[in-house]
């Protein structure tokens, strides 16, 4: 058997790789994710969504890794192309065997829905993951119940076409 923090340190370096084949050999098939402003319930959604994270990336600094049997806590320093200053992230993956059952992510989301561009006529916020969208750009867009959205990504854009009533607020 591998060691969880083996899995974990496998799993993030094929995802922030931008190799989402690896990546999906690492978690189950209903893996389940928590995050500020999305959550998933399956790998393939998870991942395919997700997938812009790792597209925005410069570098992953792993700050400190904890592992105690199946669980494994990794604060890191990520270094991406929309900010200038560090993220702090603090993930803390659940294993089930030798692959990732659960992660949980935390970080201030703040720097992706600031006032700065929010309110400027040609940005959107994307339903589903809450950052900011260029609408000049060729971005995805999904139409439902007379409201055009705009995606930051495919990924984004898939999830919030298999249930649009999770991504959108009652009127």
């Amino acid at each position: 058997m591998t060691h969880p923090r083996e899995v974990v340190e496998h799993f993030i370096r094929a995802y922030y790789a931008g190799d989402t084949e690896t990546a999906r050999r690492y978690v189950r098939d209903d893996v389940s994710f928590t995050g500020p402003a999305a959550s998933f319930t399956s790998a393939d959604d998870y991942l395919s969504t997700s997938a812009h994270a790792a597209s925005m990336l410069r570098e992953i600094n792993i700050q400190h890794i904890i592992a105690d049997d199946g669980d494994v806590c990794v604060f890191s320093h990520l270094e991406t192309k929309a900010f200038s200053d560090p993220m702090l992230v603090a993930d803390w993956y659940h294993l089930e065997g030798d692959r990732i059952a659960s992660i949980h992510t935390i970080f201030d989301t703040g720097p992706f829905v600031s006032g700065s561009v929010e309110h400027r006529q040609d940005f959107a916020v994307d339903p589903v993951c809450h950052m900011n969208v260029d609408i000049r750009a060729l971005s995805p867009t999904r139409a439902w119940e007379n409201t055009t959205y705009h995606f930051c990504s495919e990924g984004c854009a898939r999830a919030f076409g298999s249930n649009p009533d999770r991504y959108v607020a009652p009127r």
